[in-house]
């Protein structure tokens, strides 16, 4: 562990980090608000439950091989409307392993809508007898498991899949955050109606040894791992649900700051530390956007993660964090811009925003979501003030922004799926689903293709319901490329849950054509983007 009290204090100036939080690191001299001699211990349950599928209750204990624990009992409360349910799980077992984990499944049939779920978990450590209510984070006041129980399955069009594309596993561990198991994840998938993930763990947390948080190991114990555990996992689950392996890479923009990306499928692992604390003030990268192109296998695929989310002042001093600019972006080995991580903000709004810049500049960019959650099923918990205080919100969760394929048939490969994101046939939504195709001469034009012709005709589906945003506003573009962008038809007031519609085009110039949902439901502000449709005229 580093021994400097300034090595120590640039390790933790370390803002937007997520559930689940490591309680075992500390200032050397000034010590921890938040550090315990206790395991982690937390609950967690997805954000929401699909219809006819139980709720899962994800009880994880990390650590407790250096902090053994007698787990006693826990006691579940859910309340719904006017019902109040309680059940009980007895354990009386000693724990003492760096991961455990147990899941319990409650029949869901009995709930609706919104419910309120509080564990009471009693243990014993050191001699005395305990009880934490969700978690054991010393800082903040327990608050209540909040899940939707859906009686509406979630939308989607047909043939398609959803996926997660930025999501940290447990092999992200490091002084601040640590992420879920595999095992745990791909359980909580289907409630979540979620179909794949991809475990964009940190670089610079991939190649360290177990239980080491600055230690090299040149065999790459987690990489393979993970590789072999997923294979498993994707077999045993017959691909219903599957992880595509992948990771998120610290590297350098062509200023020499340091950005993330996220590269999925590809088998050798590509190194990443400028921005890990692992080596104070080193803030080396071994490659920058240009050069990571020859790193790059056929079946990758590269994705700017979060490209335009703000890097708040002490990030840029001691991190000498930046962000993705327009000339990295147009590098033809990235395939498109993560604009939507986990919530509607300036970052979002942002990457939109140069993303448009660039497809009006020709450049054939996709769009990409996910949600850059450490575990996360339920609510994130960030370190507000290192060593301070942890502030818990309930965005940046697990599934809740989310990337939609439309594929040729319905059966699942990471080949196809990898192939459908790298051709754009894909749209972006925390909700909603929406899709543009157009037929002409008998072929069937989708999201990232190309078509020359001088008259289209335009199909849009749109397809949600009252929890994830029926009620908005669909606006239909044209870009020129060279010139700008404009709305070709009157906007689509929805107010039901589908909505099917064709629309004659004339092209006369180069360009594209997208559409955009905006719209509002209990949690919040609704989106649902398409990816472009290139057109050209035929002279």
């Amino acid at each position: 562990m580093i021994s400097h009290f300034l090595d120590n204090f640039t390790d933790n100036l370390l803002p937007y980090l997520f559930l689940y939080t490591e309680l075992h690191y500390k200032f050397k001299f000034l010590g921890s608000r938040y550090f315990i001699k206790e395991p982690e211990i937390l609950l967690d349950v997805p954000h929401r439950i699909e219809p006819e599928h139980d709720i899962p209750l994800f009880l994880l204990i990390k650590d407790s091989h250096w902090f053994p624990v007698k787990l006693i009992d826990i006691k579940i409360e859910i309340l719904n409307n006017q019902i109040n349910d309680r059940f009980y799980y007895s354990f009386d077992k000693m724990i003492n392993q760096k991961w455990w984990s147990e899941i319990f499944y409650i029949n869901s049939i009995n709930y609706s809508q919104n419910i309120k779920i509080n564990a009471f978990i009693r243990y014993e450590i050191n001699g005395f007898s305990k009880t934490c209510i969700n978690h054991n984070i010393p800082t903040i006041k327990s608050t209540p498991l909040n899940s939707y129980i859906s009686s509406e399955v979630y939308p989607r069009p047909l043939n398609s899949i959803y996926g997660d594309l930025h999501y940290h596993t447990n092999v992200t561990d490091d002084m601040v955050e640590f992420g879920a198991p595999l095992d745990s994840t791909y359980k909580a998938m289907k409630p979540l109606a979620l179909d794949f993930a991809c475990n964009t763990d940190h670089s610079y947390d991939i190649d360290d040894k177990i239980d080491s948080w600055i230690e090299t190991d040149p065999e790459l114990t987690k990489w393979n791992n993970s590789i072999k555990e997923i294979n498993i996992l994707n077999e045993k689950n017959k691909f219903n649900t599957f992880f595509i392996q992948s990771e998120e890479l610290s590297l350098l923009n062509l200023d020499g700051f340091i950005i993330h990306a996220l590269v999925l499928n590809n088998k050798k692992f590509l190194p990443g530390q400028g921005d890990g604390a692992e080596i104070p003030f080193d803030f080396s990268c071994k490659y920058n956007t240009l050069t990571l192109k020859n790193e790059l296998e056929q079946n990758s695929l590269c994705i700017a993660a979060h490209p335009r989310s703000p890097v708040p002042f002490l990030q840029k001093l001691f991190f000498k964090r930046g962000q993705w600019q327009f000339k990295d972006l147009i590098l033809d080995h990235i395939d498109g811009l993560q604009i939507l991580n986990g919530e509607i903000d300036d970052g979002f709004i942002d990457g939109l925003n140069i993303w448009k810049k660039l497809i009006l500049c020709g450049y054939k960019k996709f769009i990409y979501a996910g949600n850059d959650a450490h575990g996360n099923f339920n609510k994130y918990r960030q370190i507000k003030m290192p060593m301070i205080s942890i502030l818990e919100k309930d965005s940046q969760i697990f599934g809740e922004c989310r990337t939609g394929i439309v594929r040729e048939n319905n059966k699942n490969s990471i080949e196809s799926t990898i192939r459908g994101l790298k051709h754009g046939n894909c749209f972006v939504t925390n909700g909603p689903a929406i899709t543009i195709n157009v037929l002409h001469e008998n072929i069937n034009y989708h999201m990232g293709d190309s078509i020359i012709s001088d008259r289209i005709n335009i199909k849009l589906n749109f397809n949600s319901n009252k929890e994830l945003g029926k009620k908005g506003k669909i606006i239909i573009y044209f870009g020129e490329i060279g010139y700008k962008e404009k709305q070709i038809f009157n906007t689509i007031d929805v107010n039901n849950k589908e909505v099917i519609m064709e629309f004659p085009f004339i092209v006369s110039k180069k360009g594209y054509i997208r559409a955009e949902f905006s719209g509002n439901s209990y949690r919040g502000r609704r989106v649902a983007l398409t990816n472009p449709i290139w057109v050209s005229p035929l002279n």
